[in-house]
């Protein structure tokens, strides 16, 4: 019994020894497959937050500041673009202050300080959202600061909302551009023409204006060669029915009697001097004229002398239909625009005319909403 007894304690001891060699092994295998799923997933993770960074960059649109090209990355974040930075020194009146201790933009811009905090996109969204794609659209209007392979970019809508700089998105031979470019200092400086000066057109506001408007794009042309260029119908036919504005000028444009024009015929005169850079805006809601305004472009439009609407149209049977027209018909170059007012060139002999904005956009509503603008 005793030999047994010796014998039972050294297999005891011996799968106790076993025992505590298998523990300490299995042990530290786990550990060791913990270890390694947690850097593989600390990999995966990385390689999304790389992916995800680079898919912000936007590689296939082009940038002009002062329609002036720049090689600069752009970033789309949250329905946002962002451009670098350092392009800002250029546009805001004051410092830019860079504090990575709490990681703050200061931007000094005329009397207004603006402060914006810095993100890093990959630091924003979890494992989860990355894989699942999770979309966050809502408009940041603190105006963070990205930061994304150690540089820094701002949103375009600081810039847009807070300088005297617009921000204009659009395409130019099929790639997509964004142009950065300084809002127009109103009133634009366009040459006056006064219809009533020798050799005058006694009803030339519209072929007049349009002779400002080419003059202003650097064009050497006068308002009387304009005029010969125009297409003329009469003011009644034999028939008794009277000439329609839409196909030419009606009447006599000299002496009178005559009508006027509208933009149609005007429009296809600017077209032989200009080409494609003649634009019919005709038709357009008002917005429109004070985009191209904005961008120093002035306007063409038809108004009427009383710059408010009137109560004296009445309707003319033409050989081409019904059109109604009034005799208080007037032509202008638009030169600016404020909250109250627009600004216009009169072919009567007025430059930068101040007229009620209210007024001045019922009565051209009223007119047809007729308007010609020539691009740069």
């Amino acid at each position: 019994m005793g030999v047994s007894r010796k014998w039972i304690k050294k297999l005891i001891l011996f799968f106790v020894v076993i025992l505590v060699f298998m523990s300490k092994y299995v042990g530290d295998s786990q550990q060791d497959t913990e270890a390694i799923a947690v850097a593989n997933t600390m990999e995966e993770e990385t390689t999304y937050q790389m992916d995800y960074e680079q898919s912000l960059m936007q590689n296939d649109i082009e940038l002009y500041i002062e329609f002036n090209k720049l090689e600069e990355e752009i970033i789309l974040y949250k329905e946002q673009y962002y451009i670098p930075l350092s392009n800002l020194s250029n546009i805001v009146k004051g410092n830019i202050m860079i504090n990575p201790l709490i990681d703050m933009v200061t931007v000094f811009h005329e009397e207004q300080a603006f402060y914006l905090s810095i993100h890093r996109p990959s630091e924003l969204f979890s494992m989860d959202d990355l894989l699942n794609k999770t979309k966050d659209t809502k408009t940041e209007r603190n105006y963070i600061v990205l930061e994304l392979k150690q540089n820094l970019f701002i949103p375009l809508s600081f810039i847009q909302d807070n300088t005297d700089y617009l921000v204009e998105t659009d395409k130019r031979e099929g790639v997509k551009t964004i142009t950065i470019y300084r809002k127009a200092q109103f009133p634009l400086d366009v040459p006056l023409i006064n219809q009533m000066a020798s050799p005058r057109l006694y009803n030339g506001c519209e072929i007049t204006s349009l002779a400002m408007l080419l003059q202003f794009h650097g064009l050497d042309v006068t308002k009387n060669e304009l005029a010969n260029e125009l297409r003329y119908v009469p003011m009644t036919y034999a028939s008794g029915l009277k000439g329609n504005p839409n196909e030419g000028f009606v009447g006599d444009i000299v002496d009178g009697p005559g009508l006027g024009v509208n933009h149609g015929p005007v429009y296809d005169v600017a077209k032989d001097h200009v080409g494609e850079r003649a634009l019919n805006l005709t038709g357009s809601n008002l917005e429109e004229l004070y985009y191209y305004l904005d961008q120093g472009l002035p306007v063409w439009v038809i108004i009427n002398t009383a710059y408010a609407p009137v109560s004296d149209i009445q309707t003319w049977q033409t050989p081409t239909g019904e059109v109604d027209i009034t005799f208080s018909v007037h032509s202008v170059v638009l030169t600016g625009y404020d909250k109250g007012t627009v600004s216009l060139n009169d072919p009567y002999g007025t430059k930068n005319r101040e007229v009620k904005r209210e007024n001045f956009e019922d009565a051209w509503k009223q007119m047809g909403s007729q308007a010609i603008v020539v691009t740069r």
